[in-house]
């Protein structure tokens, strides 16, 4: 995509009302945010649960991460996580909320067996899922996932299962408050001389956009370019969580 670069936004809000008005605000962005090319920009946005807003802004050069602000002045309660994949960062809003810049799943795309996935990690590959690995407790999301001693651990554990094939993963957060939300996407090749960390591995922060969401705000001169295109769905699991929450 060049120098395109694509924010996925999450906005936890106490009330669906304030859901609501965080869509409103989104929608007032067309005039009212300050875009760094006017001419060059986009953005979708809609519900993925009653009380969480996900949003995806395009822009030439650049994170939009101001556009968190832009909301909280007039939804102070809404709590924020924004993942920019392309110049790899993120940023989150502290406080209460079940939002955080972790995963507790993962499906499997491609490249390797989920039940051994399941056995090395302590998890469970629930019957009815036939992608899905769950994780007991939440590891930490962070731009480079060597830098978290914790995560850099787990994405080991899953390289080591790794076959033949490369593996294509996709990472997500399952909460009571929420459900399923895919936030990010993990690259495995085999094991062997590309490890430890660093190596063949690649942990990319665009899984948002698998998640199904049926936007209600579509704006900008941009949003129907190419450059604005969304990967494959990826449905929700349908299947239980498998721990006792």
């Amino acid at each position: 995509m060049g120098d395109w670069c694509t924010t996925h936004h999450w906005f936890e809000c106490p009330t669906a009302s304030d859901a609501r008005q965080v869509l409103g605000r989104l929608r007032a962005a067309a005039t009212s945010y300050r875009w760094p090319d006017r001419e060059r920009w986009g953005l979708r946005a809609g519900l993925v649960a009653p009380r969480l807003v996900q949003a995806e802004s395009l822009v030439k050069y650049g994170a939009s991460f101001a556009l968190a602000a832009f909301v909280r002045e007039r939804v102070p309660a809404a709590r924020s996580l924004q993942l920019c994949a392309g110049y790899r960062q993120l940023a989150v809003d502290l406080g209460p909320g079940a939002l955080q810049p972790a995963w507790n799943y993962l499906v499997v795309r491609t490249g390797v067996d989920r039940r051994r996935l399941a056995d090395a990690t302590g998890g469970r590959a629930p019957d009815g899922a036939p992608d899905l690995v769950c994780l007991p407790e939440p590891v930490p999301l962070t731009a480079d996932f060597t830098a978290d001693a914790r995560l850099a651990a787990v994405v080991a554990v899953l390289q080591a299962c790794v076959g033949r094939e490369r593996a294509r993963l996709v990472l997500g957060l399952w909460t009571l408050a929420h459900g399923w939300l895919h936030l990010a996407r993990l690259e495995l090749g085999p094991p062997g001389a590309y490890w430890p960390p660093g190596g063949d591995a690649e942990l990319t922060l665009d899984g948002g956009g698998h998640n199904a969401c049926p936007f209600s705000v579509e704006i900008g001169p941009m949003i129907r370019s190419t450059y604005s295109e969304r990967p494959p769905t990826i449905a929700a699991p349908r299947a239980p969580w498998p721990f006792s929450t």
